[in-house]
């Protein structure tokens, strides 16, 4: 068992869901406390009332957050709201001082929404600029768009809990039905199916060191886990 830290810093609530949840849940289970850090308030996925909304998907969070004992953080502005300054560098810092992560997985800074690029930008200054000694890896980007993966983590045993976990987000379960006409959970598990094929799983999930090249303990414990996962299924 692991007493580690893994803090993660998405634009929106349900970003981690997406991309990440399955992997979160295998390291729950090996003893990492998991903390999700959501950039904005998510006031801005729908036509309802910008502060109702934002208090909604505030308790659709800590629902899908309770589903692997994780803690919610963050939530410092509106959506399309986040810049790459001093103010959110400050406040990037008090989140990442306080919760002291082992490892952080973010967005990249090529990512195609601009508050998914400017989170991971915001996270690469403040561990430079801060010095903090705490690996950096990147999350998938939604739909796999120029993205590709330096580690693949096998949830195909994980898959019935993330649906689950992106199910609490009902709010934009609705909107991205009316407005975008998908469904999210099918749009997770296309991209975990996918991630899938190219690893050799049946569902899995996709991640980048912070330079694309070099690997550091967190990328052997991936590693480690997918093994244990095939050494079960042959036990």
């Amino acid at each position: 068992m692991n007493n580690k830290t893994v803090l993660v810093l998405a634009a929106h609530p349900d970003d981690v869901e997406i991309l990440a949840a399955g992997t979160l849940s295998r390291l729950r289970k090996i003893g990492f406390e998991i903390f999700l850090g959501h950039m904005t308030f998510g006031d801005k996925g729908g036509i309802q009332d910008p502060a109702l909304l934002s208090a909604t998907r505030k308790e659709e969070a800590e629902s899908s957050a309770a589903l692997i004992g994780a803690k919610v953080v963050g939530r410092l502005c509106g959506d399309l709201e986040l810049y790459n300054n001093d103010t959110f560098v400050e406040q990037v810092f008090e989140i990442i001082k306080e919760v002291k992560p082992d490892v952080i997985l973010t967005h990249r800074t090529n990512d195609y929404h601009p508050d998914h690029r400017i989170t991971g930008e915001l996270v690469l200054r403040v561990v430079r600029e801060k010095s903090f000694n705490t690996s950096v890896w990147f999350m998938d980007a939604i739909g796999g768009i120029d993205f590709i993966p330096t580690k693949y983590v096998d949830i195909t045993r994980e898959r019935e809990l993330k649906d689950k976990m992106i199910l609490c987000h009902e709010s934009q379960m609705a909107w991205m039905s009316q407005a975008r006409n998908t469904n999210m959970v099918y749009m997770a598990q296309s991209l975990d199916r996918w991630r899938g094929l190219q690893s050799g799983f049946k569902y899995a999930e996709g991640f980048m060191s912070l330079d694309g090249i070099e690997e550091d303990w967190f990328g052997s414990l991936l590693d480690a886990i997918n093994l244990s996962h095939l050494t079960n299924k042959k036990g």
